[in-house]
């Protein structure tokens, strides 16, 4: 076998042309053909359309097997002799592999096994010593002489024989063919682990000669006694090598399915990448004992190769079931049944991107959030069926038919706080208050709503603003207070003359309890503002002081001084000053 790796790329280019083979008959297979057996003719009746899958080896869909396996045909252990020719010889193998297939095409294979690799060399060299022998001469004398001697190896056959455990891991690809026939291959690493490496000397013919430089004189018969003696030979022997080596492996083969059995057969190849030779050994000619080529340094790196024939059994194990074909085996599949083409998790069960409990595939409503409470087709319940999620619905009890913002609340178009389907008054501004059917709140119900009422708290006339309409004759009453009220100069005392008058304003005031008093105090400009400012609260502190104590409760009466900061009339003729010099009176509510 001159180039092991040459063989091997040329098994993978003849896997590689039946791939037109195996559309033809794929398609071949896709019909199947009935025969009229009642009658024993063999007439072809009629021709129904099958499922391919149907026509397959009962092997195909399975998924796992184990493996019986024996091969045999050329091996060698591939080295690079010196001075000699390598050969290869025959070699064989058992295996025991198992199977695991993870589809109808691509599956894993791993096993053990046990080969044995073998390989000749012919041996055409020469081997030189010198030794010191007596010499006579012919005049008598002896003499000690340093001779050289020649031991010639020819034709010297040597066997090497391997037996090495091996553990194949490769991947598998399967095809079907047609009929009860499979296309199977396998390529991988392989391990081996040399457990005994031997060495046998078969045949050849070894003759040792001389040479005596001084006296020019040659030894030209066989001299058994002397160079590479017998007793240096050891025919037989064993050889230490390393205790793994690597390489790769590439098997083609054809599964046939019968009543009872799977057996296949087919070529195999076997390329060693790495060396079983250990350490560096003498050279075969300058040792004084023979222990074979692969332990002397005639060769350098040595690999186990081959390549043959296999034959074997396949024999089916219990299915590794996938019956809802999601890529998860039944024995882990925690969802058995998912339905065809829905994408499934580590586990089998049908992905669940929002962890809503409720699979993708059925999600109308896939980017839901955490923790929401979500309906059978995996979107947010809604219980008042406003459109508006329950997780987001701030109101989540609207009735039926209700228009609601985004939050979930019914519309509120005036912002009042009531809903536009309770509210009576939709178009409320926004400064009033409401009450719970929307509209303004009208405190003294007279009509008029607060935020227009002047005098919330009292009913009164819309020509007043919502405060009651004073008459006539108390307008009257405190129209003539204002001026009629007289105080003793530069003083805050009332004068008597101005009684009449506040007695008519406590009459008024006592029959009008909704009246309240602002009475204020005014001066001219004569005199210090100062002393004016204070004057006129004084006065005016005085009127209500009397009214008090004439039956009218404080809490109806207020007092400011203004001195002569708010004239009516001008204070440069005395007429004017005299109207600044007053006390007024405003009604209030």
């Amino acid at each position: 076998m001159k180039n092991t790796a040459s063989i091997i790329l040329a098994l993978f280019a003849a896997f590689g042309s039946l791939s037109a083979q195996e559309k033809q008959t794929a398609k071949d297979s896709s019909t199947v053909m009935l025969q009229d057996t009642a009658s024993g003719l063999g007439i072809t009746t009629s021709e129904v359309p099958q499922r391919q899958d149907l026509t397959l080896p009962l092997w195909e869909p399975q998924n796992k097997y184990l493996s019986l396996g024996f091969s045999g045909g050329l091996s060698t252990l591939k080295y690079d002799p010196k001075d000699c020719d390598r050969s290869p010889m025959g070699g064989g193998s058992i295996n025991i592999d198992y199977n695991v297939f993870f589809g109808k095409k691509w599956g894993l294979s791993f096993g053990v096994g046990a080969s044995v690799y073998n390989a000749k060399t012919i041996i055409d060299t020469r081997y030189t010593s010198t030794e010191k022998i007596p010499v006579t001469y012919t005049d008598g004398t002896t003499a000690i002489e340093e001779s050289d001697f020649y031991t010639d190896f020819n034709d010297w056959e040597e066997r090497q024989t391997c037996i090495a455990l091996e553990t194949p891991i490769g991947l598998l690809y399967r095809r079907y063919l047609g009929g009860n026939t499979t296309l199977l291959t396998g390529a991988g690493v392989k391990l081996s682990y040399p457990v005994k490496t031997t060495y046998r000397v078969k045949t050849g013919n070894r003759k040792t000669s001389g040479h005596i430089e001084n006296s020019d004189i040659y030894l030209n018969p066989d001299l058994p006694q002397h160079g590479y003696t017998t007793k240096y030979e050891r025919p037989s022997g064993t050889t230490g090598t390393k205790n793994i080596s690597a390489g790769i492996y590439l098997d083609i083969n054809f599964v046939h399915k019968t009543a009872n059995a799977n057996f296949f057969y087919g070529i195999y190849g076997n390329l060693g990448l790495s060396s079983i030779r250990k350490g560096e050994g003498k050279s075969l000619t300058d040792t004084k004992e023979y222990c074979g080529v692969l332990a002397s340094n005639a060769v350098d790196a040595t690999t186990l190769n081959s390549v043959g024939v296999r034959l074997g059994v396949k024999i089916p194990c219990p299915r590794l079931r996938d019956d809802d074909n999601d890529g998860v085996l039944d024995k882990f599949d925690k969802c058995l049944g998912t339905p065809a083409n829905v994408a499934v998790d580590s586990f089998g069960c049908p992905l669940d991107t929002d962890k809503d409990s409720v699979p993708d595939y059925l999600d109308q409503c896939p980017g839901t959030p955490k923790g929401v409470q979500v309906d059978s087709v995996g979107c947010p319940i809604d219980s008042d069926g406003d459109g508006v999620a329950d997780y987001l619905d701030k109101c989540p009890n609207t009735p039926d038919s209700i228009e609601v913002d985004a939050h979930g609340c019914p519309v509120d178009s005036d912002g009042d706080g009531v809903a536009d389907y309770l509210d009576k008054c939709p178009d409320t501004p926004d400064e009033a208050q409401v009450d719970t059917s929307g509209c303004p709140v009208d405190t003294d119900g007279d009509g008029i709503p607060d935020y227009l009422d002047k005098c919330p708290t009292v009913k009164g006339s819309d020509k007043n603003n919502g405060c009651p309409v004073i008459s006539a004759k108390n307008k009257a009453v405190l129209k003539k207070a204002v001026h009629g009220i007289q105080f003793e100069t530069n003083n805050a005392v009332i004068k008597s003359s101005s009684y009449p008058i506040l007695n008519k304003v406590v009459t008024m005031m006592k029959k009008n309890p909704s009246y309240k008093l602002h009475i204020s105090g005014h001066t001219d400009s004569v005199g210090k503002p100062a002393q004016n400012m204070k004057l006129s609260k004084e006065r005016a502190a005085a009127v209500v002081k009397y009214l008090t104590k004439k039956g009218i409760k404080s809490s109806r009466l207020r007092s400011d001084g203004f001195g002569g900061t708010k004239p009516v009339a001008s204070n440069k003729t005395e007429k004017g000053k005299a109207l600044n010099r007053r006390v007024d009176f405003e009604v209030e509510f």
